[in-house]
């Protein structure tokens, strides 16, 4: 896989295969995680609890309006993510992100969730799905050491 750093600009749309490439690593960083944790909800570090609760959260909200490329490139990324079986989120929004959705070519984002579709044997995973129901419910909650505000 080409590093990130190698390209013109950090933002630079991936191919699919790069993509592919990129949530099958996270999956397996998750899976080897979980290996050497006893504990479930100690698998994601709080930046990526924050990332998943974002991208949860998105993924069940309506669509606002677009003013701004900022919102433009939000919004690609709620529509990549309700594409996605919810099993999904979490391995793409840690993997990919945001960032990287919003944007990736038009073409490529909008072919991707049927791409990894096509793919779901290699994406399976039980402990992440376990996870996304939870996140996908609100059970899990990355603030909880917070006061409220």
């Amino acid at each position: 896989m080409t590093s990130r750093s190698a390209r013109k600009h950090p933002y630079a749309s991936l191919t699919i295969p790069e993509a592919i490439s990129a949530i099958l690593s996270t999956i397996e960083t998750i899976r080897l995680r979980h290996e050497a944790q006893a504990d479930i909800e100690a698998i994601f570090k709080p930046h990526e609890k924050k990332k998943l609760q974002d991208a949860f959260s998105l993924r069940h909200s309506l669509r606002q309006a677009v003013q701004s490329k900022a919102d433009e490139r939000r919004d690609n990324y709620r529509h990549f993510l309700k594409k996605l079986d919810v099993d999904l989120v979490i391995p793409c929004a840690l993997g990919l992100g945001q960032t990287t959705i919003g944007y990736m070519r038009e073409h490529i984002r909008l072919r991707l969730p049927s791409v990894i579709q096509k793919r779901e044997n290699e994406f399976k995973c039980g402990l992440i799905r376990a996870l996304a129901l939870k996140y996908s419910q609100g059970r899990i909650c990355p603030h909880q050491h917070n006061s409220p505000s």
